[in-house]
């Protein structure tokens, strides 16, 4: 079972695009997915048909629920499983606090799952915050979708220096962060100035994979599904091209004599 993060401080920079088109790719080619939503807008658990507000990642992060009786199969989609969130998720920090919440907490509540899984996808939050951080703790890997905005790349460095502080004591295994462009046009002025800050920074680790911007995206989301379940789109043969690259690189931190 090998967990990515996917994170940005930034909102609106597809972390939720990413996540639920990369779990629909990977089932694609025949692995077991299960998305973690741990943004209190459930944008993942809802993209993805499940919208339950009474069984939800709350609930398992605060011991009221085991993890497997939250986890709900993603109508439609064969393969990828939900651990969803709600909007009772935002008020995470009011009920316990921060001296509370354990860093690793989540990781905990994850290793019941065992192999069940070969691929967990958080899809992080709107800020660093606990559950970032956790999220982070938990992870083999840390993926930043960034998109042609240079508030998105201001969200890539905060995210860098969070799993700079995370790894060496809590989780000095975690790789990244790993950079997607993301809704990305090369012949934009706001794109070109981006992508030279992001390799001066971070050249080595930016992913081969593009994902293209395509309405096809926007028209998935408001019908609910996947792009990659409608008609051909270069975003879907985006999303397909980032699945392999996701298989070479938990190939390479787990071994994987099948990725």
């Amino acid at each position: 079972m090998w967990v990515l993060a996917i994170v940005n401080e930034k909102g609106g920079s597809a972390k939720t695009t990413t996540a639920v088109n990369l779990a629909a790719a990977l089932a694609e080619i025949g692995r077991r997915v299960l998305v973690v939503d741990l943004d209190a807008q459930a944008n993942a658990s809802l993209w993805l048909g499940v919208n339950d507000e009474g069984q939800d990642l709350l609930e398992v992060l605060l011991g009221q629920r085991a993890i497997d009786d939250a986890i709900r199969p993603a109508p439609s989609l064969a393969g990828v499983d939900v651990l969803p969130a709600s909007r009772r998720l935002g008020n995470l920090a009011g009920q316990v606090g921060w001296a509370e919440f354990p860093q690793g907490l989540l990781r905990e509540r994850l290793t019941p799952l065992g192999e069940r899984y070969d691929y967990v996808l958080l899809d992080g939050p709107r800020a660093v915050d606990l559950l970032s951080t956790n999220a982070l703790v938990a992870a083999h890997g840390a993926l930043v979708p960034l998109i042609p905005e240079t508030l998105a790349y201001l969200g890539l460095v905060a995210m860098d220096a969070a799993i700079q502080s995370v790894r060496p004591v809590l989780n000095p295994t975690l790789e990244g962060p790993r950079v997607l462009r993301s809704r990305w046009e090369d012949r934009t002025l706001d794109a070109r100035a981006v992508l030279a800050q992001t390799e001066a920074q971070f050249g080595p680790a930016i992913m081969r994979s593009v994902v293209r911007g395509d309405i096809a995206v926007r028209h998935a989301a408001r019908a609910g599904r996947p792009v990659l379940a409608g008609t051909r789109s270069k975003a879907a043969d985006d999303f397909r091209a980032l699945a392999i690259e996701v298989e070479e690189w938990a190939g390479h931190t787990q071994g994987r004599s099948d990725a």
